[in-house]
C-alpha cells in the first residue's frame, strides 16, 4: 500500500484557490454591475444590485491582497457569503426570467466547490444551494418553481459530484508518485514554497533534507526491479509513520528523496532524520537550514552539497547517518 501523503492534496491549492475565487467575485461584481446599467424589468431591485457589486468588488480586492496567507476558514467564509448573497439576489427578483437567469449562479459555487473541495465538503456547500434556490424562488413568487428547482438542483448536483470525482483523481496522479505515494519533484516544490513563505512571514526555521539510497542499484540488478520496487515502497511507508504530519516527503526521483522540516533547525530536522528506518537500504543524507533569502533551488544546492559531503564522510551528518546505519551501508539481505 502506498505511503500517505502528510498533508492533504488542497492545502497546496490555497493560494491558486484565493485567486480563483478572487477572479470569481471580480467577474461576479461586473456582472451584476451591468444589470444595475441595464435591467431585465423597470422593476428590477438597482440598489440591491449596486450594493452587491460593491460587497463582490470588496471580496475581490480582499482575497487578491491576501492570498498568500490566507486561511481555509476564510475561503469558506468567502463562498458561504456568495452563496447567502446570491439567494438574496433570487428572493429580489421581480421577473420570471430575471429570477431563472438569477439562479443559473449556483452553479458557479457547485463548480468551484466541486474543484477545490473535498465530497464531504462539497456536499455541505450543495445542501446549501439547493436550499437557497428553493428560498429564493419561493420567495420571488416563481411560477412554477418547485419544477424548475427540482431540474436546476438535481443538475447543479450531478455536475458538481462528476467534476468532484475527477478532478480529485486528476490531482492525486499529478501529485502524488504512483509507486510509493510521496509528492512528485513537481508537489512536493509547489508545497515548500508555501511553507517557505509561511516561514518567512512568522520567522520560523525551516530545513530541508536530501536522502540518497546507497547502491540501491546492486537491489536492482540482483533481485529485479520488482523487489527494489518493494524496497522503495516499504522504505517510504517506515518513514511516514516516523514522520510528523507537517513534515513533507517527496521522490526527487529514481532512489532519491526529499524532506521537509517546518519549524526545526538543522539540528532538530537531523534527529529526525537519524530516527528514519534504514532496516530495506541504507542511505546518506544531505540537509540545510534556510536562512530566509535563498530561494527553494538554492535551498537544494546547499543540501545536495551536502550529501555529497556525507558520503565522503566529511560532515557530522555524514557521520550522524553513518553511526545511524544510514551512511555508507550494505543494502539489507534480500
Amino acid at each position: 500500500m502506498p505511503a500517505r501523503s502528510p498533508i492533504a492534496p488542497m492545502r497546496l491549492a490555497r493560494r491558486e484557490e484565493a485567486r480563483v475565487l478572487a477572479h470569481a467575485c471580480a467577474i461576479a461584481g461586473a456582472v451584476t454591475a451591468l444589470t444595475v446599467l441595464a435591467p431585465f424589468s423597470p422593476t428590477a431591485p438597482r440598489a440591491l444590485g449596486a450594493a452587491l457589486t460593491l460587497v463582490a468588488l470588496g471580496l475581490w480586492a480582499a482575497l487578491i491582497l491576501g492570498a498568500d496567507r490566507v486561511r481555509a476558514w476564510q475561503l469558506h467564509a468567502v463562498l458561504a457569503t456568495a452563496t447567502v448573497l446570491v439567494t438574496v439576489a433570487l428572493g429580489a427578483s421581480t421577473t420570471p426570467f430575471g429570477a431563472l437567469v438569477g439562479a443559473v449562479a449556483y452553479v458557479w459555487i457547485a463548480i468551484f466547490s466541486g474543484v477545490y473541495h473535498r465530497t464531504t465538503v462539497l456536499l455541505r456547500y450543495l445542501g446549501g444551494v439547493t436550499v437557497g434556490l428553493a428560498v429564493g424562488f419561493w420567495h420571488a413568487g416563481t411560477p412554477s418553481w418547485p419544477q424548475a428547482w427540482a431540474f436546476l438542483a438535481a443538475t447543479f448536483v450531478a455536475v458538481a459530484l462528476v467534476l468532484n470525482r475527477r478532478v480529485s483523481a486528476l490531482r492525486r496522479e499529478a501529485m502524488t508518485d504512483p509507486l510509493t505515494g510521496a509528492f512528485t519533484r513537481r508537489a512536493f516544490e509547489r508545497a515548500a514554497e508555501l511553507d517557505m513563505a509561511r516561514a518567512s512571514r512568522i520567522g520560523m526555521p525551516l530545513t530541508l533534507a536530501v536522502i540518497d539510497l546507497d547502491d540501491f542499484k546492486l537491489v536492482n540488478d540482483a533481485h529485479g526491479h520488482a523487489r527494489g520496487d518493494e524496497v522503495l515502497v516499504g522504505l517510504t511507508q517506515a518513514w511516514q509513520a516516523t514522520l510528523p504530519r507537517d513534515v513533507l516527503l517527496g521522490r526527487r526521483g529514481g532512489d532519491e528523496f526529499v524532506l521537509l522540516f517546518p519549524g526545526r533547525t538543522l539540528a532538530e530536522a537531523e534527529n529526525e532524520v537519524r530516527a528514519l528506518s534504514d532496516d530495506l537500504c541504507g542511505w546518506s543524507t544531505g540537509l540545510a537550514q534556510w536562512d530566509g533569502g535563498r530561494d527553494l533551488a538554492d535551498l537544494f544546492a546547499a543540501a545536495d552539497a551536502d550529501l555529497y559531503a556525507s558520503k565522503r564522510g566529511e560532515t557530522a551528518a555524514g557521520r550522524a547517518s553513518s553511526s545511524a546505519g544510514g551512511m555508507g551501508s550494505e543494502p539489507a539481505a534480500l
